[in-house]
């Protein structure tokens, strides 16, 4: 179970871990205690999955970002499952350093380190250019998983504010770039991987 709330990039209030779970009435250490055990056997009775030695830390996040449904946490840590062995291009097992400087002229994005009173994340893109092609969206969409995956397991929050930026960018030449299929699986993958509530 999470106690303390440390981070080098993030930043949390004194009271964000009270107060995420009051929200989601899950304050009384017992509550959660049972919560994350339920998971935790859960997890251990599927055949189907690699990996299953998911952290307490892990799954308790999992759970505060399915608001506190253990059967929505295990909904979602099943499509993160099947999403690692079917779509493995999308979770690179390291990243070099450099790895995404092409985006640098294209796409910036931004996590705001500190939460906002009501423990909220915020979450800045801004498209900077059209001049892009579907390898650029492909690495991008790497990009934000491998995001998604760090804030998966460190960020301790309420939910998110995105806020997203296309005032250098037409949004039309980014659908003609990017396969209908391409779309789906990157937005399956942002919210159900990602796990954004």
């Amino acid at each position: 179970m999470v106690t303390v709330l440390k981070d080098r990039l993030l930043d949390f209030h004194p009271d964000t871990l009270e107060h995420v779970r009051m929200e989601l009435n899950l304050d009384k250490n017992e509550r959660m205690d049972d919560a994350v055990n339920l998971l935790e056997e859960w997890v251990k009775k599927q055949q189907h999955f690699v990996k299953k030695d998911f952290s307490r830390a892990y799954l308790e996040r999992t759970l505060i970002s399915a608001k506190g449904m253990v059967e929505r946490a295990k909904q979602r840590i099943d499509k993160l499952c099947t999403f690692k062995t079917l779509l493995p291009e999308y979770y690179p097992k390291s990243v070099a350093k450099g790895h995404f400087d092409s985006l640098e002229p294209i796409v910036q994005y931004g996590l705001l380190p500190k939460l906002t009173k009501e423990h909220y994340r915020v979450s800045l893109f801004n498209v900077k250019s059209d001049d892009y092609n579907s390898g650029h969206i492909h690495l991008f969409y790497k990009y934000v998983v491998m995001i998604c995956e760090y804030i998966k397991i460190n960020d301790y929050n309420n939910g998110f504010v995105v806020a997203l930026d296309f005032r250098d960018a037409n949004i039309l030449t980014f659908v003609t770039k990017c396969t209908p299929m391409d779309l789906r699986q990157v937005i399956t993958l942002m919210t159900m991987n990602g796990e954004k509530r």
